[in-house]
């Protein structure tokens, strides 16, 4: 099995599941992740991908006496870490 063939299956995997898919929760986009990395992968035990834990809030503009409809966020400056998930071949 050559690596580089692997490493982009991997990776290609990683993005269909990251930005193709709908998902309710940072946790279950890991897990998605890291069943699809796990699943295009030749060989390996387990998968564990981390993310960070990003909290981005919609902006008020009722100020300007306008409407946000989930349309402009800003990125929180405080830090809340990373998630990581581990998926495992049994």
């Amino acid at each position: 099995m050559n690596f580089e063939d692997e490493n982009r299956r991997v990776e290609e995997s990683l993005l269909r599941r990251f930005a193709g898919e709908y998902s309710p929760s940072v946790q279950r986009t890991l897990y998605r992740m890291g069943k699809a990395a796990w699943e295009s992968a030749g060989d390996g035990e387990d998968f564990t991908p981390k993310i960070p834990n990003e909290h981005y809030f919609l902006f008020d503009l009722s100020a300007f006496e306008l409407e946000n409809e989930n349309e402009m966020f800003y990125l929180s400056k405080a830090t809340f870490g990373d998630i990581e998930a581990t998926v495992s071949r049994s």
